[in-house]
């Protein structure tokens, strides 16, 4: 479901995130197919928290903070 060429992708992690994009406050969505943001647990204060990106075209995944509330993001849960 990413966007081609998704160079360097190869799952060798074992982790599948699907490019599910995400959606701000205003109610558009953005980056389908591009990116997958995933809603951390760790919260900064009431209205924003942590969460991580992976993109189509670069081999990393980027951790960002003051992410509203407000916008969407993909939940996945994980198992202790």
């Amino acid at each position: 479901n990413w966007n081609s060429p998704n160079t360097g992708a190869n799952n060798e992690s074992g982790f599948t995130a699907y490019p599910g994009g995400n959606r701000f406050v205003d109610g558009d969505y953005y980056n389908f197919g591009d990116e997958a943001y995933l809603w951390s647990s760790t919260e900064i204060g009431t209205g924003e928290a942590w969460y991580r990106a992976l993109n189509w075209s670069l081999a990393s995944v980027f951790r960002w903070d003051g992410f509203s509330k407000a916008n969407g993001a993909t939940c996945r849960c994980v198992r202790d």
